[in-house]
């Protein structure tokens, strides 16, 4: 296995290339290649960071929807975008957080699916100005 690590630290370098310095990951991805740059990865974790790799260096990679609710994404600090723009900050705490938030998510893209019917730009201020809604 640690002759596979200079080859993996390399690809982990190529996926940060391909991915504007792993600001395009998904959160759970961009802690998967940490995990290949500390030596963590289980066999699993192999074949996903394998699959990573490829995905990031052949331009195919697509971050998962948040909460497979599409458009919606985040980023590593908890930025919510639906399509590019920042919506909401999440902050998962544990499996309640997580439960709850996914209950939101639902009735945010709802409202930004609303907002973009009323050729509204999607944002943090207009997502919370319940007049919008009325």
């Amino acid at each position: 296995m640690q002759n596979q690590q200079p080859s993996r630290i390399n690809e982990a370098i190529e996926i940060l290339r391909a991915t504007h310095d792993g600001e395009d990951l998904d959160p759970s991805d961009l802690a998967l290649v940490q995990s290949a740059v500390n030596h963590n990865l289980t066999e699993e974790g192999v074949r996903i960071f394998d699959a990573l790799h490829q995905q990031a260096i052949s331009g195919t990679y697509q971050k998962p929807w948040l909460f497979n609710i599409e458009h919606l994404t985040i980023d590593h600090i908890g930025n919510v975008r639906w399509r590019d723009h920042i919506v909401e900050h999440y902050s998962f705490y544990n499996d309640d957080s997580v439960a709850r938030l996914r209950v939101e998510a639902i009735e945010l893209a709802h409202r930004c699916a609303l907002l973009e019917q009323r050729h509204i730009t999607p944002s943090i201020g207009a997502v919370l100005n319940d007049s919008l809604f009325s």
